[in-house]
């Protein structure tokens, strides 16, 4: 006998699948238009290395995995609709393993989720990757899942590290978990089963994909490198009212789950809760609050799901409701008075996705029509016919970060390690592209003057600046990208005697006018305290500043990034503008000189920042090489 309608759709599956497709339709995938801009440029540029089954972890590095044209599809032509429909397919598993995690929860809570996770469309989708692994894990944890289960979600996890760092982190801290608790609860075969089944899928998902496994350790190696940079170099600060709400809201969803696990402190599967919820909403946290603004959204998103698939631990009832009506209140308080707008745009914005979203699910081939329109227009605002007729076939690369500009001209791009300028936080990355550039030098550079941040001009990448500095000069400009050619008679720029080396306080002005003329490479010694690293890794880092002051007394502020003091950076001659960095390509010396600076610490909402800084000033000595 067939069973009725009835009877399925009374099925959990039925309901859980019902859920995550009405949250679909506010989520559905639209490519990234390829624009020379930065997010899109290092976008389209990790599609690209996919596509030519670049390297990565030697070839090309990111906080993207060699999967992530699936968490934010562009297009250069490269199967718009099979990268569309890829994309759909992991968000749609994302929010099934999302709605499994609250299948034995009440209708209202699986309701505010879906609310949640709807507005994601406005808020950034983010918190679902995280959320779905949180809510993974768990389901394996709890009672006695689906044999299939036991493998299909280790699989899916391995997707999810291939698309993005973050999502491998919080991936690989799960399963360690649940191993572990195997393990105590002498359930080795089920460890076995967890390890084996997420190494074999990374291992076999990389090879199909066209990568070298050898690679892997380099990739797991730089990702951790840039990512941790970003953590230390990207952030940004919120005023003190956001702050404290932030933290607020991170007590009110944290703590009861640790305060209820600790009554059940007997029982392992409390402390193993306790933990990936612990791991959920730090990473939640780390993802949400370094940028500051619209990406706290990913925080307030993920952890307010977070409270919702571990409200069951909450006993009597009533604090359970007590709770979730506390944490209801905290989420939605946190988008109307302290998200970037408000909850007004949101709302506005994420009924114009749904509508979108819905005609083009019902009329397809206008996505198609529209691209078919919008790509040649792209092509001819920014395409380079001089520079193209010039260059030919002869390898290429950017400074900064407008790499689409290559792609959209089809040139020989030659990527840096870390793709684009900004993302060199430290001397290992600044290592990397440095010897890069010597081992595999592109014939051409192109250059369009731009700063993140607005740290201070080419303080980011210094050693592969350096290179470029020494070894290559001006050709000619078009549509504002000035075009640089490798010389065979490169100019020595190498470190000569110290003129100043002394330790300074924060803010503390230091005269150079008498080196004024010289070329000078500024080291420094930049240890922040460990109340400090304790604050940061908790929250976030201080915001090291410089001030210059020029020859015509003129001062200007900029950023500094704090793991690339160490070995240092250009200090004079202010290079600010393209015009600026061609004269000082054909001269190498200081243009735009700068009479004196300042380095100082600004700590936001952080404890123990830096008061002194210990520098060296060196004079950089030039020598024609023969």
């Amino acid at each position: 006998m067939k069973p009725s309608f009835s009877s399925i759709i009374k099925r959990p599956i039925a309901i859980e699948a019902l859920f995550a497709f009405i949250c679909f339709l506010f989520l559905v995938p639209q490519p990234y238009l390829t624009i020379p801009a930065l997010d899109a440029s290092w976008q389209v540029t990790l599609e690209e290395a996919f596509f030519k089954n670049w390297e990565f972890g030697t070839t090309i590095n990111f906080t993207g995995g060699p999967l992530s044209f699936l968490y934010t599809p562009t297009s250069l032509g490269y199967y718009v609709f099979g990268q569309i429909f890829a994309e759909s397919l992991v968000i749609f598993i994302s929010l099934l393993l999302i709605f499994r995690g609250l299948r034995n929860q009440s209708l209202w809570i699986k309701i505010l989720a879906a609310l949640c996770l709807c507005l994601s469309a406005a808020t950034g989708k983010d918190g679902i990757y995280l959320i779905s692994i949180s809510a993974a894990s768990l389901t394996l944890l709890n009672g006695k899942p689906s044999r299939w289960l036991t493998y299909a979600i280790p699989c899916f996890l391995t997707v999810l590290s291939m698309m993005k760092f973050s999502f491998a982190t919080l991936s690989i801290a799960c399963i360690a978990i649940l191993t572990t608790a195997a393990i105590l609860q002498k359930e080795p075969i089920k460890a076995v089963k967890l390890v084996s089944t997420y190494l074999v899928s990374f291992l076999t998902i990389w090879i199909l994909i066209g990568q070298n496994p050898l690679t892997i350790p380099a990739f797991f190696t730089n990702s951790l490198q840039i990512s941790q940079g970003y953590l230390w170099n990207m952030n940004l600060s919120e005023n003190a009212g956001t702050f404290w709400y932030l933290i607020s809201f991170l007590i009110v969803c944290s703590l009861p789950i640790f305060g209820f696990c600790l009554l059940e402190r007997k029982q392992l599967d409390a402390w193993i809760i306790l933990l990936i919820a612990a791991a959920s909403i730090y990473l939640s946290w780390k993802a949400g609050i370094t940028r500051a603004g619209s990406h706290m959204g990913f925080f307030l998103q993920a952890t307010f799901v977070v409270v919702l698939l571990t409200q069951t631990l909450a006993k009597p009832l009533f604090v359970r409701r007590i709770w979730l009506g506390t944490v209801t209140i905290f989420y939605f308080v946190g988008l109307t008075f302290f998200y970037p707008g408000g909850i007004k745009p949101i709302g506005s914005f994420t009924w114009n996705i749904l509508k979108t979203n819905t005609n083009f699910l019902r009329n397809p081939d206008a996505l198609n029509q529209t691209f078919t329109k919008i790509i040649p227009m792209v092509l001819a605002e920014n395409e380079l016919p001089q520079i193209k007729k010039l260059i030919g076939d002869a390898s290429i690369d950017l400074l900064h970060f407008q790499q689409s500009v290559l792609l959209l001209n089809d040139f020989n791009f030659q990527p840096r390690p870390t793709v684009q300028n900004y993302p060199a936080y430290n001397e290992h990355l600044s290592r990397l592209n440095q010897e890069h550039i010597r081992k595999n030098p592109p014939e051409y550079i192109l250059v369009r003057y731009a700063l993140v941040d607005q740290r201070y001009p080419y303080s980011d990448d210094t050693l592969y600046n350096l290179e470029v500095f020494q070894n290559y000069h001006p050709l000619m400009v078009e549509k504002g990208y000035m075009l640089l050619k490798r010389t065979n008679t490169p100019k020595q720029l190498s470190e000569g005697e110290t003129v100043i080396a002394t330790r300074i306080q924060s803010g503390e002005n230091v005269d150079i006018s008498q080196f004024s003329e010289k070329l000078l490479w500024l080291k420094v010694n930049y240890r922040p305290s460990l109340l400090h690293k304790v604050c940061a890794f908790l929250y976030k880092p201080e915001v090291i500043i410089i001030r210059v002051t020029l020859t015509d007394g003129t001062d200007k502020n900029f950023r500094l990034v704090g793991g690339n003091l160490k070995t240092g950076f250009l200090l004079n001659p202010l290079i600010e503008g393209d015009k600026a960095l061609e004269d000082f390509l054909n001269s190498h010396s200081p243009v735009t000189p700068i009479t004196s600076f300042t380095i100082a610490s600004i700590p936001g909402n952080t404890f123990g920042r830096t008061k002194e800084f210990e520098f060296e000033l060196i004079e950089i000595k030039k020598e024609a090489t023969p």
